[in-house]
């Protein structure tokens, strides 16, 4: 699916601003950085619990006659980095981890990058989602459910996903 919007729709997200404390893409999952409200970074620990955190594109990020550049256009650390605090039930375009960088141990395989509408997702430690997998991660760290198929697991790079917040 191509989108130009990283909150996709459903109830309205909360919005939230700081520092960025790494280069962070829109569509990453962020969390804030031990000890500082006022800075975020990727979401670090793979199958981990995460706050439904996303960061999303400036609102006025450039030519105000066009929003084509800003989805794909990380953020520098240090760099101003705007960040949703998402509801359940929105829908947004997030990042699904490359498959072909997985280590292929426990949850880490590519076969987690292969993802089906339907399927819960999961951090995967760098600011992307992956496929939740019952004999590793916790039902507790579930951030979503996938609403299209894409399949990512053999790619070194991250590709789109659109997901609903659970």
């Amino acid at each position: 699916m191509s989108s130009n919007k990283i909150v996709m729709g459903g109830p309205t997200a909360t919005e939230k601003e700081g520092e960025a404390a790494e280069s962070i893409t829109p569509g990453h999952l962020v969390e804030y950085v031990s000890g500082n409200l006022e800075q975020f970074q990727k979401h670090s620990t793979a199958g981990g619990v995460a706050e439904p955190l996303v960061a999303t594109k400036a609102p006025y990020s450039g030519d105000p006659t066009t929003d084509i550049e800003s989805v794909e256009d990380a953020y520098a650390g240090g760099d101003y980095v705007f960040v949703a605090g998402l509801k359940r039930f929105i829908r947004v375009l997030g990042l699904l981890f490359g498959g072909s960088n997985a280590a292929g141990a426990a949850p880490d395989v590519a076969a987690n990058a292969d993802i089906t509408a339907g399927d819960f997702l999961v951090s995967y430690g760098n600011g992307a989602v992956r496929k939740y997998d019952s004999s590793n991660d916790s039902p507790g760290a579930v951030i979503g459910v996938a609403r299209e198929d894409v399949d990512n697991s053999g790619s070194a790079s991250q590709a789109r996903l659109v997901y609903e917040v659970l």
